[in-house]
């Protein structure tokens, strides 16, 4: 859409916030936004994650940009040209919405991910300083936390790492899964 034709477009929504038809446009015109931002947080999830959420990522991205289209108030000094401080307001919405949907889909508590990167880097700190593996009380030690507490954090770490039955071991060689390896103790064969 030309810049003509969408500070037009701008005139007709912002005169009437239920002309959905106008909104509906104006959504295509900034769906640019919503493919950016994804492509930017996405960039920084590892690969696995990347390619199973991306689209549950981009739904998200494009309910915040419809959020910031509904909420949106231009500034007086840009009532006329809205375009530019809406892709700011936009951007900052349809981010905050993708990453709120991470965090849904994620069942660890929020901080645990960083403890579990603290716990990670004073063992590498540690390892690199005294030229071997640390001991866990060194570790509680360097993060400031009582043993029993560290213990509670690996604990808990310990449980993110879950694995699908269904997931394909690669050691197999023939596309095997965990279920396929897996005896079954009540099976009378």
């Amino acid at each position: 859409i030309s810049g003509e034709n969408l500070n037009a477009l701008w005139g007709r929504f912002l005169k009437k916030k239920k002309d959905f038809a106008s909104r509906d446009e104006l959504a295509k015109a900034y769906f640019f936004l919503v493919e950016a931002e994804a492509r930017r947080l996405l960039a920084r999830l590892p690969l696995r994650a990347y390619w199973e959420k991306k689209e549950d990522i981009g739904s998200s991205g494009v309910i915040g940009l419809l959020q910031a289209l509904d909420h949106f108030t231009p500034p007086k000094e840009k009532r006329n040209d809205p375009g530019r401080a809406f892709e700011a307001y936009a951007r900052y919405r349809i981010r905050g919405q993708m990453v709120d949907e991470l965090r849904n889909l994620d069942f660890a508590r929020r901080n645990l991910r960083k403890q579990a990167r603290a716990i990670q880097e004073a063992e590498r700190k540690l390892e690199a300083r005294l030229g071997r593996a640390p001991r866990e009380e060194e570790t509680a030690k360097a993060l400031g936390v009582p043993l029993s507490e560290l213990y509670d954090w690996i604990a808990e770490i310990n449980m993110l790492n879950l694995l699908s039955l269904d997931a394909e071991i690669s050691e197999v060689g023939n596309g095997g899964s965990w279920a396929d390896i897996l005896a079954d103790s009540k099976a009378e064969n």
